[in-house]
């Protein structure tokens, strides 16, 4: 320590274990060689891994560059391995995506230092979280912690299950997903049965529904409508005499096993509904 003027200097005292030299900040996760790093992650795209790429600074004082990858399955499973570190100073960390051209919504990482290697471990801190893809990847220091809810979610169209004939439809929400539904569309083949066939959309959460929507379009004998809902419409927009839209609540969120159902007053056994397609914006739902 110095002084000059009534002012104090405060020399740092280098940390043995980084060779002498002074350790500031970002060096916030000191190794002592119990802890260790964490990959985990979450994925809907086929053939995605999640590649680390870091540089250590050892107990010599030496720079070590490091690389590890995860694989992924593709069913919004957590996948997690945990890598020894050794004594020292993580640097800095980059995760991306490897194997698949992931977009954003798709493959969700998290890095984490931990202590423990076998056996009960404990979570000493998150070093990185987030959305990553090929081209887009997080760093550390640098890149702020994000829920895997937090901004645009992965647009899908999805082609739905023709139910039976006679039947309605039903699709879930996959578990692990997060759906805002933003169009929905099916056909119906109507027999010959003189009766007028009302149809309309819900979603249901443990079986209980939490609104119905019904279409202004109706079907007759023989007739083959076809019926689209979508958010940010009115209660009916007519396209032509054929073709209607009903409006949907904006956000309609779906989360794990909650349920989309058309069903149709009226139906007859012979009546089939076709080409049931959909629109959601999805975001992986991390527990």
């Amino acid at each position: 320590m110095a002084t000059s003027g009534g002012e104090r200097v405060i020399t740092a005292s280098p940390i043995p274990i980084a060779g002498g030299r002074v350790v500031a900040a970002p060096f916030q996760f000191y190794l002592d060689g119990a802890d260790h790093l964490r990959v985990e992650g979450w994925n809907t795209a086929t053939g995605a891994a999640v590649q680390v790429f870091g540089r250590f600074l050892n107990e010599q004082g030496q720079v070590e560059v490091f690389a590890h990858v995860l694989p992924l399955t593709n069913d919004r499973l957590r996948a997690t391995e945990d890598f020894a570190m050794g004594r020292g100073f993580i640097l800095n960390l980059v995760a991306t995506v490897t194997g698949a051209t992931s977009l954003i919504g798709q493959t969700f990482a998290r890095l984490s230092v931990i202590r423990g290697f076998t056996g009960a471990t404990i979570v000493l801190g998150t070093l990185l979280q987030g959305y990553v893809t090929s081209q887009q990847g997080l760093g550390w220091p640098g890149s702020p912690i994000q829920a895997s809810t937090e901004g645009g979610g992965y647009p899908r169209a999805i082609t739905g299950t023709t139910p039976p004939a006679g039947a309605s439809v039903s699709e879930a929400c996959p578990t692990g997903a997060r759906w805002d539904l933003q169009a929905f569309h099916c056909g119906l083949t109507a027999d010959a049965t003189v009766v007028t066939r009302t149809v309309y959309l819900t979603t249901t959460r443990g079986g209980v529904h939490r609104f119905a929507q019904t279409h202004p379009q109706q079907a007759l004998a023989s007739q083959t409508p076809d019926w689209f809902w979508a958010g940010g419409v009115p209660t009916e927009t007519l396209i032509n005499n054929w073709y209607v839209t009903a409006g949907l609540p904006t956000p309609t969120i779906l989360l794990g096993s909650d349920e989309i159902r058309v069903l149709v007053l009226n139906i007859q056994a012979g009546d089939q509904i076709r080409d049931v397609t959909y629109l959601v914006e999805e975001w992986l739902e991390i527990e």
